[in-house]
């Protein structure tokens, strides 16, 4: 059980079932004064019971205060109660991280969600810039941490190569010497590479779904070198086998959802949310890539996600609400998220620059890595919130210093493993199951170990509101914690074996929670640097 899940069970017995698990809060102050942790429950409690929120908390207060897991209950301003932990109960958390080892933090799902995770799914019309990478790094973790938190996992890459599309075909026509649409120096080396092949195509469609295809392997080979690998690589030009796309006309038909506008058919989605009913079939009679969405998720439903993961750049912004619009219409029963990953720009000594992937000035993903290291890159893509455009500093994540912040996180837990492998040589504790915890007192000591059992609680938010960012904050945190008690603690003290135990034991359970946080991350756990 959680730190945060025991402090609930205690306020749930005191108030019973007065309101949701939904309202009661559990908060981490920010300011070390105002506690461990917090509540807002006098706030929710005043408004059932038409008191003042000053006066359910002191009641609660007082009943709160004989519970061993605090040593101070006290009320902040308003009506939030402040939570003070009891450093046995701190200090006893320790074992409990040993004993689990890589599966703490780990979350048992009584009903687990079948998820589907899509991300990246870049057009195969060129390699992978600064963006795609983003949307890579974040839609892996968040994969790592829902599969943490229980639940079955799938990880999909769709490949945008059905021949009917516009998109294919205006490919085609550059490949075959016909066009410049997609034009660039990588395509270029890409169609003089299999000109052989090409000279014996005359179709554009052909052309360029033999083309995207290489692209699409290109691709391939750098998110696995980067550390992502998806579970399938699902083909845009499979959702057109078997009348697939006659089919759902007539059963959309059949259900008077369509209809025949400006020689074009359209889809009644304004009825579901959507802003304005949309096009499904050209006038030219060609197919939308709405048709496209339609089709490829009617397919995730058939295959019974319970939750279906789309991640996305900005430029599919204006997007979700068809697609809110279009699961209606689908009838899925379960939830449709769409996490939305803003602009990436890099900062080199020269300023910020301006990218665009249309006027060839977008940075390619793979030079970046080969600049300073996939470690590096997935952590500094990961640390900004991604409804925020974030601006990646090339000269800061050259850095082999604490500036760089991969750097600092790396550097404590190879300083923990360094420890424990000269504590070898002095001591005889191998299991680091040590009956002196309580010789943990030191402010620093404490500190760090507070910081350790928040992890469980924070996989199990982070699988709720895909914050992903905040593994990056915690990892920072952690770190700084542990140089801190590094600092002002002797771990190995020659002159005190039991303290000396203890403290090892401190430094084990780091190492537990800085590799499963790092296994999350997909960031690579060094042992020396």
């Amino acid at each position: 059980m959680t730190t945060k899940e025991e402090i609930k069970n205690i306020i749930r017995k005191t108030i019973g079932k007065t309101i949701s698990l939904q309202k009661l809060q559990v908060l981490e102050p920010k300011e070390e004064e105002f506690g461990d942790y917090s509540t807002n429950i006098a706030f929710v409690l005043a408004k059932i019971k038409k008191q003042s929120s000053q006066d359910v908390a002191q009641k609660l207060t007082k009943e709160w205060q004989k519970s061993k897991l605090f040593t101070k209950v006290e009320i902040a301003g308003g009506g939030f109660v402040n939570f003070f932990l009891n450093q046995e109960y701190v200090q006893g958390k320790l074992k409990d991280i040993i004993a689990q080892g890589s599966n703490y933090g780990k979350v048992k799902q009584l009903h687990p969600l079948k998820i589907q995770v899509e991300f990246v799914s870049a057009n195969p019309t060129g390699p992978l810039h600064l963006g795609h990478g983003r949307n890579a790094f974040y839609g892996d973790v968040l994969a790592n941490v829902l599969s943490f938190a229980g639940h079955q996992v799938q990880r999909e890459y769709y490949v945008n190569d059905a021949q009917r599309s516009t998109q294919i075909k205006e490919l085609g026509k550059t490949a075959l010497g016909k066009g410049s649409q997609y034009q660039s120096d990588y395509l270029k080396q890409k169609i003089t590479a299999f000109q052989d092949e090409l000279s014996k195509m005359t179709d554009e469609r052909e052309a360029g779904h033999f083309i995207a295809q290489k692209i699409s392997q290109d691709i391939k080979a750098l998110l696995e070198k980067i550390g992502i690998k998806f579970d399938r690589w699902f083909s845009e030009e499979t959702l057109f086998q078997n009348n697939a796309q006659e089919k759902l006309l007539q059963e959309l038909g059949q259900r008077d959802l369509i209809y025949q506008k400006d020689g074009a058919l359209w889809l009644k989605t304004a009825q579901f949310g959507d802003d304005k009913d949309r096009v499904v079939i050209r006038q030219s009679g060609e197919s939308t890539y709405f048709l496209s969405d339609i089709l490829y998720h009617q397919n995730k439903i058939q295959r019974g996600f319970n939750k279906i993961i789309d991640v996305w750049g900005a430029d599919h912004q204006g997007h979700k609400k068809r697609m809110e619009a279009l699961m209606k219409i689908l009838g899925f029963k379960g939830d449709l998220d769409i996490p939305i990953i803003q602009m990436v720009r890099l900062k080199t000594k020269e300023g910020v620059q301006k990218m665009s992937k249309r006027s060839g000035t977008a940075v390619e993903l793979e030079w970046l890595v080969n600049q300073v290291g996939k470690d590096v890159v997935r952590f500094m893509m990961l640390s900004k919130e991604i409804s925020t455009q974030m601006i990646f500093d090339l000269e800061a994540a050259k850095e082999k210093s604490e500036k760089n912040p991969v750097y600092y996180v790396q550097y404590a837990l190879v300083r923990c493993k360094s420890i424990l492998e000269k504590s070898h040589l002095k001591t005889h504790n191998k299991n680091f199951q040590s009956n002196n915890l309580e010789l943990l007192k030191e402010k620093e000591e404490i500190a760090l170990i507070k910081e350790l059992i928040k992890f469980p609680d924070l996989v199990k938010e982070i699988a709720q509101s895909y914050e992903v960012h905040r593994l990056i904050t915690y990892g920072l945190s952690l770190a700084k914690k542990f140089h801190q008690f590094y600092k002002r603690c002797q771990v190995i003290d020659p002159h005190n074996e039991k303290l000396t135990q203890a403290r090892l034991t401190l430094t084990k359970a780091s190492i537990v929670v800085f590799e499963n946080l790092f296994n999350l991350l997909g960031i690579e756990k060094l042992n020396k640097m």
